[in-house]
């Protein structure tokens, strides 16, 4: 009997392994003589009674099993919490970004306003444009002004 712990193939202890060399204890041996001893009524040898399974009974793993639910759905929602707070958070931040940008091009397309204004107005004093700025070089910028502000008009400014 090397290698095996001191209960196993002694005949009548419930719950051990046997080696079922004692000719049958208790439990009858299983695949190689090798099986679980249930402490049955019928082998030689055997303590009779019922069954007694070893740790913790059935009602413990229960309570276990119930209190690792009730973590698991306190953790979902403990982060799901954090996750929406979070989540309000970006919100706010994208949206006071969002209007801080809206302001900035805003502005921006006030100034190409003005620039396109002035730009038609000194167009109309200098037709021939002036020494160095040629009138074609002056409406090719009033083109392209005009352009971004055709762009520029999906803002709601106020």
């Amino acid at each position: 009997m090397d290698n095996f712990s001191p209960h196993e193939g002694r005949p009548g202890m419930p719950g051990e392994k046997g080696t079922g060399e004692s000719g049958g204890a208790g439990g009858a041996g299983g695949v190689g003589g090798v099986g679980y001893d249930t402490g049955g009524a019928g082998g030689a040898g055997g303590t009779g009674g019922s069954y007694q399974p070893r740790g913790k009974p059935i009602t413990g793993a229960i309570r276990w099993l119930t209190a690792a639910t009730v973590g698991l759905y306190l953790s979902l929602a403990i982060l799901g919490s954090f996750f929406y707070t979070d989540s309000l958070n970006r919100r706010n931040d994208i949206a006071k970004e969002a209007n801080r940008t809206t302001l900035a091009l805003c502005a921006l397309r006030n100034d190409v306003q003005i620039r396109r204004g002035a730009s038609i107005e000194f167009l109309q004093d200098h037709p021939q444009g002036i020494p160095g700025v040629s009138a074609k070089s002056i409406q090719i910028s009033i083109d392209g002004q005009s352009r971004t502000l055709e762009a520029m008009n999906i803002l709601h400014c106020d």
